[in-house]
């Protein structure tokens, strides 16, 4: 079985993804069937996300990595390792979108250039939803059209049939 047929077949859709100002949700929609798979496919959606949970986190108030780690399982129900959090931290300090005070117990905040980043991602998620709507809309609009046609076709047969 391909991975992709994997994610097909567990029977939970993964909604959206939103960022607004005041957090980031992953809204899922969960048809209870194989939740050991959908655990799976959600764990890997967060750890993708994870850079953008963790500068978004952080907005509002400074946090320690034990502080993030809680809050990722309590936000999506994912349980991290440390060191997966820790090294994330790091590498977002060293590329200058976070920084950390001096304490012994390390709160992480953001940088300017850590807002600026999350404005241009919050521009750029914006801009990808608008296109998918477009999509939906257009395959709505292609699927009612094939309906049409599929009745006027079925009707055309029946009036065939009464003459």
């Amino acid at each position: 079985m391909k991975k992709a047929d994997s994610v097909r077949g567990c029977k939970y859709y993964v909604l959206a993804a939103i960022q607004s100002q005041d957090s980031l949700n992953f809204l899922a929609s969960p048809i209870p069937s194989d939740a050991k798979e959908f655990r799976k496919i959600e764990e890997k959606i967060v750890k993708k996300w994870l850079d953008i949970i963790v500068l978004k986190a952080v907005v509002s108030q400074p946090m320690s990595g034990y502080s993030l780690l809680q809050y990722i399982h309590k936000k999506f129900g994912v349980k991290l390792s440390a060191g997966t959090v820790y090294s994330l931290l790091r590498s977002l300090e060293k590329k200058g979108l976070l920084q950390a005070d001096n304490q012994k117990k390390r709160s992480y905040t953001l940088t300017e250039k850590g807002v600026r980043t999350l404005r241009l991602i919050g521009n750029m998620q914006k801009k990808i939803a608008a296109s998918n709507k477009n999509i939906f809309e257009l395959s709505s609009l292609t699927s009612s059209a094939r309906e049409s046609s599929a009745s006027l076709s079925q009707r055309k047969k029946q009036l065939q049939i009464v003459q």
